[in-house]
């Protein structure tokens, strides 16, 4: 961003309880800050960040996560407090790059840090294909299970890559 704009940031609060551990999210066995908490953390930075700069520039709509690549690098244990920071550093027509950081405030350190994008797009134009995507889903639910575990992977996979194309590229 130009050094003559204001600088958008927000700050998002949580604390460390048994259900945001990495036991409880399923991605560790120990009573720690979950990496997937910190990132819906700092994705919930970024998205208020996002509509400060929206109001600000008369934009409407809302904004998705396409991209979040992090890096966490100290565990925090049940009851410390935890902020994640979002600070907008370049816009590309309706691209939102930010850089993301998130602080133990009960230990004082750095806990993570990485780069976050967000789309800028019309709420009914994605719930409207959403809508659709869950009707073919509704189709695959009468297939046998084994069949439906594996698309339902496979898929996994495929909306991973086709997202942004199918949910924002006509929007």
């Amino acid at each position: 961003m130009e050094n003559s704009q204001k600088i958008i940031e927000f700050t998002s609060f949580t604390v460390v309880k048994e259900e945001n551990t990495a036991i409880a999210m399923g991605s560790g066995d120990m009573p720690v800050f979950a990496t997937p908490s910190m990132c819906a953390l700092m994705e919930n930075a970024a998205m208020n960040a996002a509509k400060e700069y929206m109001d600000g520039s008369g934009l409407s709509g809302t904004t998705v996560g396409t991209l979040l690549n992090v890096t966490h690098i100290k565990a925090s244990p049940v009851g410390n407090e935890i902020k994640a920071v979002a600070q907008l550093s370049a816009v590309d027509k309706r691209r939102l790059i930010f850089k993301v950081s998130a602080y133990d405030t009960t230990a004082n350190a750095l806990i993570g840090e990485g780069d976050h994008e967000r789309f800028i797009g019309d709420r009914e134009k994605v719930l409207g294909k959403l809508k659709k995507s869950s009707r073919a889903v509704l189709k695959i639910k009468e297939i046998p299970l084994f069949v439906e575990v594996s698309l339902y992977l496979l898929s996994g996979c495929l909306l991973e890559w086709s997202l942004l194309n199918y949910y924002l590229g006509d929007l």
